[in-house]
């Protein structure tokens, strides 16, 4: 509750909390469900110095969570892990995101002695079903052997054997939403601490030609390619049934599943896409930095920046007039995006869902100590 009552405290005062940290836009998977391999970008990337005294600014700030994101930001292992290991001197818990392509034995060692708290590998379903939407042959035994690299390294080098908390990440889209019982079985079989399944996200082109800021339109990852990811209304049913029957029987065994960010949704909400619109948690307490030091006000928005860190400290940008009229222009809906927005539903729930997920985590917990003692311990995995 302390927790939830200073993120509101946050929201209020538009303090920053977060650190989402974009080390690089490239990536080495080619997804069908995210374009930001497709964007080409060439942005210079800064230095490792250059994220180093970020971070000794962003501590400064009081700030108490970091994101290390891509891209695949296993690209960048010369800023990552000195990165993370910055960031825990200073008492910053640290997750670090990947699809795993890139996380052989040495990368999870160094993950575990750089400080990470979780390490999240993207595995959406078993075999020919993750290659298939990863776009990469081979991706899913890279992956698995990703998982296993870190649950090696834990065991071997970390001082809590519960640090990090390692979870297995899931897309659920209309590729695997009918195929997700190889999945489970996959968890018990290796035994992350986590399977997390969260809902695809989509943005269409109408609302990305009705969101502009002060002239800027967003330029989102998460938009429709070949077709649409959504599921179709028996499939949507259906996963519902599948979740809570896997709840029921206690499955995976062993590991917790976290289904909160696909709980929230309705059924017909999956299959439309359209979402409630919610303030904007993101852009009031999210520090968003993209690879060249620029801050921004939400990771759809690249090219409406704030001011750039590598020119100026944190406490000259962060609630700029910039900042302002883009909170003051979402918080009048004038951004259509949000109504499309899966991170709406992922990080930008409301006091009162905040506490349903939190109690929601804290009976899953207890569910899976019932069925596996002792291997139950997974805090919070969404930011």
């Amino acid at each position: 509750m302390r927790k939830l009552v200073r993120r509101e405290v946050a929201y209020r005062l538009v303090r920053p909390t977060h650190g989402l940290l974009f080390l690089t836009y490239r990536c080495s998977s080619r997804c069908t469900t995210c374009v930001m391999w497709k964007r080409g970008r060439t942005d210079m990337e800064m230095p490792v110095e250059s994220w180093l005294h970020l971070a000794d600014d962003f501590a400064g700030a009081r700030m108490f969570h970091f994101e290390m994101f891509g891209g695949d930001v296993l690209l960048r292992q010369d800023v990552l892990f000195p990165l993370m290991r910055r960031a825990s001197e200073h008492g910053i818990p640290c997750d670090l995101i990947t699809n795993g392509l890139l996380m052989n034995a040495e990368a999870a060692r160094q993950a575990v002695l750089s400080g990470a708290t979780l390490v999240s590998v993207s595995i959406d379903g078993v075999g020919e079903t993750h290659d298939t939407i990863r776009g990469v042959p081979g991706a899913f035994d890279r992956a698995v052997a990703a998982v296993q690299n870190v649950l090696a390294a834990r065991a071997a080098l970390s001082k809590d054997p519960r640090v990090p908390l390692i979870v297995m990440n899931c897309t659920v889209s209309r590729v695997n939403a009918r195929g997700l019982d190889p999945l489970v079985e996959l968890a018990e079989d290796l035994r992350p601490d986590v399977l997390a399944l969260e809902y695809v996200g989509e943005v269409s082109q109408r609302a990305i030609d009705a969101s502009a800021v002060a002239g800027v339109l967003p330029d989102p990852y998460y938009v429709v390619q070949a077709q649409s990811q959504y599921l179709s209304a028996e499939d949507a049913r259906f996963l519902k049934d599948w979740i809570a029957g896997m709840h029921s029987q206690g499955r995976p065994r062993g590991v917790t599943l976290n289904t909160e960010n696909i709980d929230i949704l309705r059924p017909e909400e999956m299959v439309s896409g359209r979402l409630p619109w919610k303030s904007c948690y993101v852009c009031r307490t999210h520090v968003i930095v993209d690879p060249s030091g620029n801050v921004l006000c939400c990771p759809f928005f690249s090219h409406y920046k704030l001011g750039n860190l590598t020119e100026r400290p944190l406490n000259e940008i962060w609630g700029n007039e910039k900042h302002r009229e883009f909170i003051r222009a979402q918080q009048r809906g004038d951004i259509a995006i949000c109504a499309e927005c899966i991170l709406s539903v992922q990080r930008n729930p409301s006091f009162a869902e905040a506490v349903s997920k939190r109690f929601s985590q804290y009976m899953m917990r207890r569910a899976a100590r019932r069925n596996a003692p002792g291997l139950a311990h997974a805090r919070d995995v969404q930011s």
